[in-house]
């Protein structure tokens, strides 16, 4: 065997790196060992039994060790499930909150351009006379067109007429 090969069967055997499953076997062999040795005196015995308890016990705590990690983790796993439904609602609603902006926007445009033309157009309309200018104005035409009338009428009309046309003529100077 490889020495990469070596190294990942122990990684795999050994799980995190911590050395449980090499703690396991020591003791299980050494377990083996004290039943498998019955001649041995009190005192040896009672020695290997508590070096026996001393290993089985830093088995124990490693287990509750592993555990408590375990129960960490879960939570842990929860509470990353809760913030990640509360990420996509706020995405969600960020999504949501950008289009109702989207749609408020392309409403302030047409309102803009809107009141760009109607301020186009209120300039165009300042641009002519208001009514009553143009009123004066049609009246002052009418007269003068009628003043020209009668001004026609008297060239080829009677020398009466002539007298009134030239004090017509004298009412336009």
């Amino acid at each position: 065997m490889a020495d990469d090969e070596i190294i990942r069967k122990r990684l795999l055997l050994d799980g995190d790196g911590s050395g449980d499953e090499k703690r396991l076997v020591t003791f299980m062999k050494s377990f083996l060992k004290w039943c498998n040795n019955p001649n041995e005196d009190d005192a040896s015995n009672s020695a290997f039994f508590e070096r026996l308890l001393a290993m089985l016990a830093t088995c124990q705590s490693t287990i509750a060790k592993n555990y408590l990690v375990y129960q960490m983790n879960k939570r842990e796993l929860e509470n990353y499930q809760v913030l990640n439904e509360d990420l996509t609602d706020r995405i969600k609603r960020a999504q949501e909150d950008i289009c109702n902006l989207k749609e408020e926007l392309q409403e302030a445009k047409r309102t803009r351009r809107h009141q760009q033309e109607y301020d186009a157009l209120g300039k165009a309309i300042q641009q002519h006379p208001n009514k009553e200018e143009t009123t004066k104005i049609l009246t002052a035409l009418e007269s003068h067109s009628a003043v020209e009338k009668e001004l026609d009428q008297e060239k080829t009309g009677s020398p009466r007429m002539k007298h009134s046309s030239k004090k017509w003529k004298e009412k336009l100077r």
